[in-house]
């Protein structure tokens, strides 16, 4: 099985084990919401964005639109950090004030209600730290490195934007880059998103459905096992 059928597969299962959202009036009308706000149901949702994330990430790719696949690696690289941070804190018991700060960020229904409270290089830091690393301060610098470059393309800074132009003449290309040069870097990556993909849905599994907690690890183990030279 490919590794998005299977985190589809395991969202599905941690979806049945988890209190399901609410239809609830808001603001004259109605929404869908997590009336609970429990770690677990915010676990859910963002593997939900990282699988919609995943799929887009593969359309974004065909059509050759680098600049919003360098858009969407950041998003993905957020979204796995989140989903550790989460789960170590309640594997390990250690559920921390920053804990309590970034899912009361997190269950806000607007920016309005004030900027977020948590840094990320403090969720970084303890995703590094309680994962067991052997040298988590390298995987900080690392991450910090990898956050600012992504961050470029979020920000649509005139360096790889740049990226786009073609010539000579000069000419930016708006429908997609084909040149398959610049192309490979980004598709190197691609399994190693994947990979990840699958350890967030291993972790939510852990924290929701732990009975399936041993199938989950064995399908994590033989995807890699047969992916194993795509993994970056």
């Amino acid at each position: 099985m490919d590794a998005l059928k299977l985190c589809e597969h395991y969202f599905r299962v941690a979806e049945r084990r988890t209190p399901p959202p609410q239809w609830v009036p808001w603001e004259g009308h109605y929404k869908w919401r997590y009336v609970e706000k429990l770690p677990q149901q915010a676990l859910l949702q963002k593997l939900a964005r990282q699988i919609t994330g995943l799929k887009s990430l593969s359309i974004l790719l065909s059509a050759g639109f680098l600049q919003e696949v360098g858009v969407l690696f950041r998003v993905l690289d957020e979204i796995s950090e989140d989903v550790s941070f989460i789960s170590l804190g309640l594997i390990h018991s250690d559920w921390t004030e920053n804990h309590r700060r970034y899912l009361e960020y997190f269950w806000r229904e607007s920016d309005a209600d004030g900027p977020p409270t948590i840094q990320r290089k403090k969720i970084r830091a303890f995703v590094n730290r309680r994962g067991g690393l052997s040298d988590p301060s390298s995987a900080d610098r690392v991450g910090r490195e990898i956050h600012q470059a992504y961050s470029d393309y979020i920000h649509a800074r005139s360096a790889p934007i740049m990226a786009m132009v073609k010539g000579p003449p000069p000419n930016f290309f708006l429908d997609g880059i084909r040149d398959p040069i610049p192309r490979f870097a980004y598709e190197e990556q691609v399994p190693s998103y994947f990979y990840r993909a699958l350890g967030s849905a291993f972790m939510v599994i852990k924290v929701s459905a732990p009975t399936e907690v041993e199938a989950c690890y064995r399908d994590l183990k033989a995807w890699e096992v047969s992916n194993h030279e795509l993994i970056l």
